[in-house]
């Protein structure tokens, strides 16, 4: 749980909090950068390398009056941003991290589910997507719930 009001609830900005972040924990161990270009013109929103390994990281921001992302636009998120686009060129390891500043519900066939419920419906996806890929070594999706007041 992140509890600030310092900064603003834009997509745009959590790159720039998260790379900050990472960059202070990790001690000079591995390089922090933002939108790094990959391929064809995409850029993650942060890549981290430590020289021998990347692993990137695509943020999506949930939030009331964002972008309404449903079931559908995280999945595809999932398979055809993180691992089709940026997945590649050595790139094996990736985190989808979902910032959410409420408890969205989403709907999923006849029946809504909560947003953790959508999260584990992910990683059952990033399973079987590493499953049917031996070449990718990590792939996540994790929740970071933001108290923003």
């Amino acid at each position: 749980v992140i509890k600030s009001s310092s900064y603003s609830l834009d997509e745009k900005d959590f790159p720039i909090w998260l790379a900050d972040q990472l960059d202070v924990v990790g001690k000079g161990f591995y390089h922090v950068s933002r939108e790094s270009e990959v391929h064809n013109d995409k850029r993650t929103d942060i890549q981290v390398t430590d020289g021998r390994y990347k692993f990137v990281i695509e943020i999506k921001l949930i939030r009331k009056g964002g972008t309404q992302y449903n079931a559908d636009l995280l999945r595809t998120a999932l398979k055809n941003q993180l691992v089709n686009q940026y997945l590649i060129d050595g790139t094996d390891s990736g985190i989808l991290a979902i910032f959410a500043t409420y408890e969205k519900k989403f709907k999923v066939g006849n029946k809504q589910i909560k947003l953790d419920e959508m999260i584990s419906e992910l990683n059952l996806q990033a399973h079987q997507i590493r499953k049917n890929n031996p070449e990718i070594k990590y792939l996540a999706v994790n929740k970071i719930f933001v108290d923003y007041k």
